[in-house]
């Protein structure tokens, strides 16, 4: 699977550039301080674990808000994740025709469409989000680029989609 990048911030700090590809069952996470091999064993608790560069990790995450809270050795980290191509779309303001125009929210990395958040006819705000979209285990909350209406829905729940792919237009 190609890379992906992502744009990570953590406890409200700065943000952090990190990169995901997936490499069979592992997952390569490259940020300044270098690649980590990470594999994520399944489970069904809210206590999982992962093997981080060799060395066996035990911890708990919720999402809530769009924010991952997660607890790590008793140290508990906040972490907001934002594909970093939709974050510089974001800061363009959205993929629009024209001002004032409908806003086409297409997808931006491959992935599995886990739920639509809004129904056709709903007003939306700006950076509310739309759906949620599994890509490589990562659950990625598809922000409105602009307030408007929804004007249509292009997907349903369990539906593949492809980078590109329109899912929701806003108008």
């Amino acid at each position: 699977m190609p890379e992906t990048r992502y744009s990570c911030k953590v406890n409200g700090g700065d943000s952090v550039q990190v990169a995901v590809e997936q490499v069979a069952e592992q997952i390569l996470l490259t940020d300044d301080e270098g690649t980590h091999a990470v594999e994520i064993h399944p489970s069904r608790q809210s206590i999982r674990s992962a093997t981080i560069d060799n060395r066996q990790v035990e911890f708990g995450v919720v999402k809530r808000d769009g924010v991952y809270q997660i607890l790590i050795d008793g140290i508990d980290y906040e972490v907001q994740v934002v594909d970093a191509r939709f974050e510089k779309l974001l800061a363009l303001g959205g993929e629009s025709s024209g001002g004032g125009g409908a806003a086409q929210v297409k997808a931006p990395i491959p992935g599995l469409v886990v739920r639509v958040l809004v129904e056709s006819g709903e007003q939306v705000s700006r950076d509310q989000p739309l759906l949620i979209l599994d890509a490589m285990k990562l659950e990625n909350e598809i922000l409105s680029p602009s307030d408007g209406t929804v004007a249509s829905i292009s997907v349903k729940p369990g539906q593949a989609v492809e980078k590109g792919e329109p899912l929701i237009e806003v108008s």
